[in-house]
């Protein structure tokens, strides 16, 4: 490098944080006149987060009168290719790697284009001097950035001016900040300590779980990480997903739609004890996670191993294959016994509109024995019943001749007051109901006929490696 000093100084100013290192492991030389500090480092890393190519999309949020969004959605797809920058390991991670806090809270967040530190991967912050006083710039720089934040958080408290009072008790309030205090928010505020963010990994190994954290369960032994809410369909393809073929959308009544698509269950982040691999949850063959939590096995009697190390422990494929079809079973005989409730959900309102002297239908007695005749009506009010396969033509039988009956044989206005809510939709869905009932049915008799599927699933695909 035979240029003068001060352009070769220059130059150096108008790189990224990403070329200033990349120049640097050119030649000695260069590496001699940069000679990046660790700052530097975390700066490129920083960097990169930002990048489509390395760290994916960047969320954009969505903050107003307590109200939190964000885009993407939480969706296993929308957030796959989604990377985060951990400062302690110095790596671009998944996101599933982080709890919720490190990627969620204003600090810790990728900055959105145009924020003060997303123009920090613009423009390297590198000066012509030693480490140590290059460090003490650095702080310098940080102080001065606090003190402007905070400036402006002064004028923005002196500068407000309270929304007026509704005249009417029960008015809709007011919002107490305009779009452009928000957007200024968050130009300024968000990404500031991304600097401090860290792995879950990296937290186990600083001994986080000594301390206690509600995002962080189980022990220092056995530690756990709440991680983020997806929805899922079905409790079995969030325990198991991809091991059945799902149903087609158009199959599932309205309904479960609207269940499936409202259901949002917690993921469980945990970290087996033998081999020191984050897996999810479902790898420790927990199935039951979102209503009652992680256990926190202290003292277990057989410690919680995942599902290779419980086989190259145990050596005994029989026994984690037993156990795994029956977690498999539990799962989906939670979504059978519920389609079940749901195909005889209607009966009693039909025995009970042919009741007494009031019921809309009393009159239609005859036509009562035809379509009630040899139920078994009181096992069905208490919802005791368990349709077999061959009983179901003879129920779809009986509600055709009900439906019918209530299109032709009964005046309009009778019709409007027993057609209503969810018997309405129980008698126009009862066929989608029927066949996801048939379904759910084929599904467990798939998983029992065939010790080792679900067995070969787990190891073949690796469902639950994060």
């Amino acid at each position: 490098m035979q240029l003068p000093p001060e352009i070769l100084h220059h130059t150096v100013r108008q790189l990224d944080p990403i070329s200033l290192i990349a120049l640097s492991q050119t030649s000695r030389a260069w590496r001699a006149l940069i000679n990046p500090i660790h700052h530097d480092f975390v700066q490129r890393l920083l960097a990169l987060e930002l990048q489509p190519e390395h760290g994916g999309i960047v969320p954009r949020f969505t903050e107003r009168e307590g109200s939190f969004s964000f885009t993407p959605p939480w969706t296993i797809n929308g957030w796959k290719a989604i990377n985060y920058a951990c400062c302690g390991c110095m790596k671009l991670r998944t996101h599933m790697m982080f709890d919720n806090h490190a990627i969620l809270r204003r600090p810790y967040r990728k900055p959105p284009p145009g924020s003060v530190e997303a123009g920090k991967a613009a423009l390297t912050d590198w000066e012509p001097v030693e480490p140590s006083a290059r460090w003490r710039l650095v702080q310098k720089r940080a102080a001065q950035e606090e003190q402007e934040r905070r400036r402006w958080v002064k004028m923005a408290r002196r500068s407000y001016k309270p929304p007026a009072v509704p005249a009417h008790p029960f008015e809709r309030q007011p919002p107490t900040h305009d779009d452009a205090y928000y957007q200024e928010v968050e130009r300024l505020f968000t990404g500031t300590s991304r600097q401090k963010r860290r792995c879950i990994e990296c937290r186990r190994l600083r001994g986080d779980w000594s301390r206690g954290s509600l995002s962080l369960r189980g022990s220092e032994e056995f530690p756990v990480v709440v991680s983020r809410q997806f929805p899922f369909p079905s409790l079995w393809e969030r325990h198991f997903p991809g091991l059945l073929e799902p149903l087609p959308a158009d199959k599932y009544p309205r309904r479960w739609r609207g269940y499936g698509e409202s259901a949002k269950y917690t993921l469980y982040a945990a970290c087996c004890p033998s081999c020191n691999t984050w897996q999810e949850s479902s790898a420790f063959r927990q199935w039951i996670l979102h209503r009652r939590g992680f256990p926190d096995p202290q003292q277990p009697v057989r410690p919680l191993l995942c599902n290779r190390c419980h086989l190259d422990t145990y050596q005994d494929s029989a026994l984690l294959a037993q156990e795994l079809t029956n977690g498999a079973m539990m799962t989906v005989d939670l979504q059978r016994r519920h389609a079940l409730s749901c195909l005889i959900f209607g009966w009693p309102f039909i025995e009970q509109d042919f009741l007494g002297v009031k019921g809309p239908l009393s009159k239609y007695q005859a036509v009562r024995d035809e379509i009630l005749g040899g139920l078994p009506l009181a096992e069905l009010r208490e919802a005791k019943v368990v349709l077999k396969l061959e009983e179901l033509p003879d129920y779809r039988r009986r509600l055709q001749r009900y439906r019918e009956f209530i299109s032709k044989e009964v005046d309009e206005k009778t019709r409007a007051e027993i057609m209503q809510s969810w018997f309405k939709l129980w008698v126009e869905d009862y066929e989608l109901i029927e066949g996801m009932y048939r379904w759910l049915n084929e599904q467990t008799a798939k998983l029992a006929a065939d010790p080792y599927l679900v067995l070969n699933y787990v190891l073949e695909k690796g469902p639950y490696r994060i």
